[in-house]
Parts: structure tokens; sequence; C-alpha cells
């Protein structure tokens, strides 16, 4: 079981976590993106690749997350944790054409 402590550096909501999450199992998540909202121009979108589907208990009932790179030192972190999110989408399912960002951390 993979645990991570929230109470230090996650939000959910506007309000800080204060108790522990666990992770019980994870899954691949080929093909998914998750869809975020451009924060320089509000009329356009990004796509961040998944990492992997993750199992998790959240306020003691279980739920389903997406998980993307997670940043400059490495690892995942919840996708629908950033004020910018928008949903997740499976690459089949888009229309207009678009690409894949690339997070660049410096």
């Amino acid at each position: 079981m993979i645990g991570y402590d929230t109470a230090k550096n996650q939000k959910n909501g506007g309000r800080k976590m204060e108790m522990k999450e666990s992770i019980s199992a994870i899954t691949p998540a080929d093909g998914w993106l998750c869809r975020y909202k451009n924060p320089d121009d509000k009329n356009d979108v990004y796509y961040l690749r998944m990492a992997c589907w993750a199992l998790k208990k959240e306020d003691g009932e279980d739920c389903v997350v997406g998980m993307v790179n997670g940043g400059r030192y490495g690892g995942i972190e919840q996708a629908d944790e950033s004020q910018d999110f928008i949903g997740y989408v499976h690459e089949k399912d888009i229309k207009e054409p678009f690409t894949v960002s690339m997070v660049d951390w410096d």
C-alpha cells in the first residue's frame, strides 16, 4: 500500500486535508488524458497524459482518481487537485486537433 500525507502539501476544495489518504491499487491509464484550462488564456485548454488510475480512500470511502506527473522533484500527484483541472478524457474522444503538453518546471 502506498500512502501519502496530504496535510503537508495537498489541498481539496480549498480546505487543507488533515487526514491521511492511502492508495490501495493502481492501474494503467492507457490513452487517458487530463484536460486543464490554460491559466494564461482562459479560452484555451491543454492536456497532460495520465500516469495511472488510483483507487484510494478519501473520507472513509473508496474513489478512483487520475494521477499525473508530480512536478519538478518526481513522483505523481492527483490530477484533479489543480484549480485549472477540467476533467478526464480519452484521446479517442477528442475531436479537435490537440497536443499533449510536456510540463517545464524550470
